[in-house]
């Protein structure tokens, strides 16, 4: 009987444990780069280097290489070549586009404070979408906005705060400035 009540606490304590590492912020990030770090460690005990384990597949591999620079550098060509009057044919489009974004991201809110149980004060995330598609607009990115399922999934491991934003959005930003290739290196058994 003793045995069994110090196996009971242990199991007891090991489900707390678990509870409270897959809860945090940090849990799948953290799950994310110690996998990528052991597949590397992994491949290079065995002695392969990134070129075979590319021609092995064991890597995303090479994808079609950009820079921030290659974007703002054609940028002025694209709109030396813009013909005004058919942009300005697609004013339905784009009118089409606000709209739907706009009722988007007042759902998302909508359900974010269900969700959260906190207030949203969909102003300003209607304002920070505007700048934030301003921005994306000027680079050649596409029209976005919040995502209820991803937001979610951050709330679900417990990611209350600003810092999940700014891990995002460095980790678009370092695509950008360093170049798609960075992707490459990605193991497909990770992806999997």
């Amino acid at each position: 009987k003793a045995s069994q009540g110090i196996l009971d606490i242990t199991v007891a304590n090991v489900r707390r444990l678990n509870a409270r590492i897959t809860s945090h912020a940090v849990a799948l990030p953290g799950v994310l780069l110690l996998s990528t770090a052991a597949f590397f460690i992994w491949a290079f005990a065995q002695g392969l280097g990134p070129a075979e384990l590319e021609r092995r597949g064991l890597l995303l591999g090479s994808l079609e290489a950009g820079r921030v620079d290659a974007v703002f550098s054609t940028l002025p060509r694209l709109l030396e070549g813009l013909t005004w009057a058919a942009l300005l044919d697609q004013w339905a489009t784009i009118g089409t586009i606000l709209v739907i974004s706009s009722i988007s991201i007042l759902l998302t809110g909508s359900a974010l404070e269900l969700l959260t149980g906190e207030d949203v004060d969909v102003n300003r995330e209607l304002r920070v979408a505007g700048l934030a598609n301003l921005a994306a607009g000027a680079g050649g990115g596409m029209v976005g906005f919040h995502s209820l399922s991803i937001s979610s999934l951050i709330i679900h491991f417990g990611g209350r705060n600003r810092l999940i934003g700014v891990i995002a959005a460095g980790t678009a930003g370092a695509v950008l400035l360093f170049g798609i290739e960075l992707i490459g290196y990605l193991p497909r058994p990770l992806l999997g």
